[in-house]
This record gives C-alpha cells, structure tokens and sequence, in this order.
C-alpha cells in the first residue's frame, strides 16, 4: 500500500511539471489542400505563418484556433513543389467563424 502511494505521488509531481501547450488564435490568409492535408497560411501577432492540417475546406478570412506543433525549417512539399521556410504541424485545430 505504502509503495502504491509512493507510485501515486510520483505520478501527480511528474504531471506538475509537463509544459502546458497554449492556444493561438489567428486569421486565415489563404488554403492550399493536397492529398491528405491542408497548408494554411495564417496571420496572427501582426505577420504570417504556415500551418499543416488535416484535410478542410478553408476560406480567407476565417478566423481559428489552434495549439503549436511540430515546426520544421525549410520543409519540402513534393505534391506542391514548393520549399515553405517554416511549417507547423498541427494536430488540435478549430474554426472559431467563417469569413461572413
């Protein structure tokens, strides 16, 4: 018993210590899908950005939500023959409203 409290109160310190991921709102600027993705370029904190999501219709103006990923410098698109500087995987997306 004395060891599975030991185990209990490990558990609970190491999860206090685990780097919470922050939300980031921003505006979608534009949508490039291929295969089973979709490239959105997105404006927030006065520049633009690249993120990499799921496969989604996108429009302008749409304003979204969503937790940083994996970022990788000058990554690749061989479906759309384009070097992008800096991408951000993304996993946890939403739209938070269209473009009205």
């Amino acid at each position: 018993m004395k060891r599975f409290f030991s185990m209990i109160s490990s558990a609970v310190l190491a999860a206090a210590f685990v780097m919470p991921t922050y939300a980031v709102e921003a505006t979608v600027m534009s949508a490039l899908k291929v295969e089973s993705y979709t490239y959105v370029e997105v404006f927030r904190e006065g520049k633009t950005a690249w993120i990499v999501v799921d496969l989604m219709d996108l429009q302008p103006g749409a304003k979204v939500k969503y937790d940083e990923g994996t970022q990788m410098d000058n990554f690749y698109s061989k479906f759309l023959n384009r070097t992008f500087p800096q991408v951000m995987f993304v996993s946890d997306f939403s739209v938070l409203s269209e473009k009205k």
